[in-house]
């Protein structure tokens, strides 16, 4: 690892190791962004494509790291997780956001969001846990129960991962694809989709 990881790495535990603390969550989440770079690539794909009071859905959203970008204030955001734990440190770091109507987190998964209008949804970096055909489930619930514009999704080809997908089935729901960008894993590739409704 280098410098910048580490120095990330130091920044982030002295920023969130109280809440860590306080409410158990997976030391997972206290891996820096620096170690994620779609994450950058993903924020800036969104803010560059959106405009204020576009509606932006997290699912799997963890500690904020994408929803709660500043980046997207003047967007409409709500971010689920389903854990507890992590739902509950948001609510604290995030609780002037929160209060204000910036943005909301809720525990939940897919199967939380029903009958909304969304123009970005977002799940990345827990699907490869799932196997495929309830990660299809999954989709086609979440897109038969809403109005959907973009899907942003990745696809990791690990052996150090349980599970590849191929998310072509979403194109069914009248959607295109195209590859936002590639990233080295261990052992791998992981590929971020955007899934976009087509014209």
């Amino acid at each position: 690892m280098n410098v910048i990881y580490w120095r990330d790495k130091y920044i982030r535990f002295f920023k969130y190791h109280k809440y860590q603390k306080k409410f158990g969550f997976s030391s997972w989440h206290m891996e820096p962004v620096s170690s994620k770079p779609y994450v950058h690539d993903v924020i800036e794909y969104v803010k560059n494509d959106g405009k204020q009071g576009d509606t932006i859905v997290e699912c799997g959203c963890g500690l904020g790291d994408i929803i709660a970008d500043s980046a997207f204030i003047g967007f409409k955001r709500k971010g689920l997780d389903c854990k507890r734990e992590v739902i509950n440190a948001d609510e604290e770091i995030f609780r002037k956001a929160i209060q204000d109507g910036e943005i909301s987190f809720e525990i939940g998964s897919f199967e939380s969001v029903k009958g909304e209008k969304i123009d970005y949804y977002i799940a990345l970096n827990f699907l490869h846990n799932i196997e495929p055909d309830q990660v299809k489930n999954m989709f086609e619930e979440v897109l038969s129960c809403n109005k959907i514009g973009q899907v942003i999704t990745d696809s990791v080809n690990s052996s150090s991962y349980p599970y590849n997908h191929d998310f072509d089935y979403i194109c069914d729901y009248g959607y295109s694809k195209r590859c936002l960008g590639e990233y080295k894993v261990q052992n791998g590739i992981r590929k971020i989709m955007v899934y976009g409704k087509s014209q």
